[in-house]
């Protein structure tokens, strides 16, 4: 019964996402093309767990960019293709720190993770990178001014340095 719930559920979601246009709908199926890949070959190949994961979360952001009525490169969409790229970044992150936790138990089972693969010390090396890059481009929107009311970084300068060269009262 689960089962029939679950597939009755996936049809009305890909025709409800038709409303919404031909993009919207090719993205929901190629998200569930991922989710059977990964189910399939998911723990047998090293980088295909870290990399689709994440990509199958992240894809809530194109969804939501086709679903959107905005006609031009706007400010909002270029925050959300960041924010898109951010969130990749940290869920990889995530599932090469969840892969060393797991690393035991993966190897017991000869699954092919990161740290399974090339070592504790090099996927925690890599998960810092991502983290690390991840944080730098979260502040993307607030630097080029995106963000609706804060400041961008450019004119933040030039007011401090304009108050300094000013002469006093």
């Amino acid at each position: 019964l689960a089962r029939a719930v679950l597939v009755a559920l996936f049809i009305a979601a890909v025709a409800a996402s038709f409303a919404t246009g031909a993009g919207f709908t090719a993205l929901i199926l190629a998200d569930a093309v991922a989710l059977v890949l990964y189910n399939l070959v998911g723990k047998r190949v090293v980088w295909l767990k870290a990399v689709l994961v994440p990509a199958i979360i992240v894809t809530i952001y194109p969804l939501a960019y086709l679903a959107a009525p905005w006609s031009a490169w706007t400010a909002p969409r270029r925050v959300l293709v960041v924010h898109a790229v951010w969130l990749l970044l940290m869920a990889a992150a995530y599932e090469v720190l969840h892969d060393v936790a797991d690393l035991v138990g993966d190897r017991k089972r000869n699954v092919a993770t990161i740290p399974s693969r090339w070592g504790v010390p090099r996927a925690l090396r890599l998960a810092g990178v991502l983290i690390a890059v991840a944080c730098v481009i979260a502040f993307v929107p607030v630097g080029a001014g995106w963000s609706g009311t804060a400041t961008p970084w450019c004119r933040c300068y030039s007011r401090v340095e304009s108050s300094a060269t000013r002469a006093p009262p």
